[in-house]
């Protein structure tokens, strides 16, 4: 049987913005296929994948230990749904 992804979230980073962004997996396919349907690059790379918001939440965390450049506020970016 397949599992449906679509609930799962993803922690994704953007080099344009310098910052991290969680969404649902659904949301962002949704995005990237708007993206390509608008010949427009999506500038988002995704970086993993989790089971609940928190777990994305806090894997932020812990990505964010490997960047000095990276302080402040781990929840720059609104979540979106």
């Amino acid at each position: 049987m397949v599992e449906n992804i679509n609930s799962n979230w993803v922690v994704l980073w953007s080099e344009q913005q310098q910052c991290f962004h969680y969404e649902t997996v659904e949301k962002m396919l949704e995005s990237n296929i708007s993206s390509f349907k608008r010949c427009k690059p999506n500038q988002y790379v995704p970086l993993a994948f989790f089971k609940s918001d928190k777990d994305a939440r806090q894997a932020i965390k812990k990505l964010k230990q490997f960047r000095a450049d990276l302080e402040g506020d781990v929840f720059d970016e609104e979540v979106s749904y």
